[in-house]
């Protein structure tokens, strides 16, 4: 009586775990292929955002000496370019602000994205952008 429907949730079960290990598969490709449009040093102060916050917190090196080190370790910046401080600077700046970034609300179910920017006053800075 409950074998058939038993045999159903088994293969059931089997569809699910197998689409979560190859959601994981393509997690784990996104995952290396993450912010490759940016450079080295972007990339690294990124993965370590929080310890490179309070090393800075704390000891307050100058960018000269942090782009030393990190040349050292054989990180660079644009173009495979050796870093230097002004650079450097400008990287964590980015790199501070993207971290900040507060992600914007998706669309309520059932809007698109101008339906949702009307009912918002979303008009990207200008009223009227949006025809009535």
């Amino acid at each position: 009586m409950f074998g058939d429907r038993t045999a159903v949730l088994n293969e059931t079960e089997a569809d699910v775990t197998g689409n979560d290990t190859r959601m994981a598969a393509i997690a784990d490709r996104l995952r290396a292929k993450a912010y490759t449009r940016h450079c080295d040093a972007y990339r690294w102060l990124r993965q370590h955002y929080d310890a490179t916050l309070q090393m800075l917190s704390e000891h307050q090196p100058s960018w000269p000496a942090v782009a030393v080190v990190l040349g050292a370790e054989g990180i660079t910046g644009a173009q495979g370019r050796q870093l230097n401080g002004d650079s450097l600077r400008r990287v964590w700046r980015r790199v501070c602000r993207d971290m900040n970034a507060v992600p914007a609300k998706p669309p309520a179910p059932g809007q698109d994205g101008i339906a949702h920017a009307r009912a918002h006053g979303e008009a990207g800075g200008r009223q009227g952008e949006f025809p009535a």
